[in-house]
Parts: structure tokens; sequence; C-alpha cells
């Protein structure tokens, strides 16, 4: 858990450091979500910007491009594999609510299945935050190497993934209460999390081969 919160720490000062760079890159990804079909590159690009911060170089607006170009087709089969857990783990917690339980389960049996899927989305979400930095730092980005790595991620370190998770839902939900650092910088300090996270967790991997 203090590792979690390291990476923390020191996203806040790799933010703080690249401020005025990744508050224009923010604003960049927001005008490329308008149109639905770039927002996940759009997003991507600003994840691997943040992948840049986490290496200790400065974040460009042409090597923003340049991501949005290269990650176009990696971006929306991410989106679209997400988009499919989650809606899978909606429909069964929908289906389980109370009022709906077309199987007529008892209420307690209904809410333990229901509370069963809620914690696999959960799961989903840990793992998810690390799929697209991995991307960006394996060497093999093929998508059952990505889906492999990051399952061992969070099963070696679950308590490290989940307190990450948690930070990353705190940001969100202040920055929502408070509406403007969404479109200030909540996004691309996301981002740069993330990949702390994962370079974090790589780094013992990266130190035992060399």
């Amino acid at each position: 858990m203090r590792a979690a919160f390291s990476v923390f720490w020191e996203t806040a000062r790799d933010a703080y450091d690249q401020v005025f760079a990744l508050v224009l890159l923010n604003a960049l990804a927001w005008l490329l979500c308008l149109p639905l079909v770039t927002a996940p590159p759009a997003l991507a690009a600003l994840w691997a910007m943040g992948n840049q911060v986490a290496r200790g170089e400065a974040p460009t607006v042409k090597g923003y491009f340049g991501a949005f170009r290269q990650y176009f087709g990696w971006s929306w089969l991410l989106a679209g594999l997400n988009a499919l857990a989650l809606g899978l783990f909606a429909v069964n917690v929908w289906f389980y609510a109370p009022g709906n339980n077309p199987l007529d389960l008892p209420p307690k049996v209904a809410a333990a299945i229901r509370y069963a899927w809620v914690g696999l989305a959960l799961a989903w979400l840990a793992y998810a935050q690390y799929l697209f930095p991995l991307v960006l730092e394996q060497a093999d980005r093929r998508l059952r190497t990505t889906l492999r790595n990051a399952a061992v991620l969070l099963a070696t370190q679950p308590l490290f993934s989940f307190t990450l998770l948690g930070l990353s839902v705190l940001v969100a939900a202040v920055s929502t209460a408070l509406t403007a650092p969404w479109f200030v910088i909540t996004p691309a300090f996301l981002g740069v999390l993330a990949n702390n996270g994962v370079r974090r967790l790589l780094k013992p991997h990266r130190e035992s081969q060399s």
C-alpha cells in the first residue's frame, strides 16, 4: 500500500514539473474527444505522453499527435474490450437487483451474487488500468502478452493494484465535485499515475534481467 502512495506523490511531483505541457495536452485531448471516433486515440495519446513524463521526458504536441496516429487501433481495441467487460458486469448487477431477479432467488442469494459481480467489476478496473501502460512499455505488444502481463501484475501485487485504483477514483471523485480539474489536468494526471504505477511494478523484473 505504501508503494502505491509513493507512486501517487511521485506523480504529483511529475505533474507539477510538466504542468504547462500537461494542461495544454489535456485541453487538446478534450477537443479531440468531441468526435466519438477520435475519443479513444485522444486519450491513448494523452496516456502515451503520461508515459513520457513518467520516463522523465518532456511531452510535446508533436509527440501527442504521433502517439494519436500510432495507437489509434490499439485504443479502439482496448476501448471495445473495456466496454464489453463493463457492460457484462453492469447487466449482471442489474439482473440480480431487487425487483428484477427473474430466477426468483432468495433475496440474500441474489444480493450475494450481485456483490460478487461488483467485486469482479472492481477487479477488472484494477486489471484494466495496467493494459495500455503495458503496451507502451513492452517490446512484445501482442494483445495476448499484454493481457497476460496485466494479470500477472494484478495477481502478484493485489494490494498495490487496488490502492492505486482507489487513489485514481479519489482523484476522479474530487475532480467531479470541483468540475474544473477535469478540464484542466485530471485526465493527464491519471495518465501519468497509471504509467508510474506500471513502471514501478516492472522495475524489479527489469533489474532481475539486467
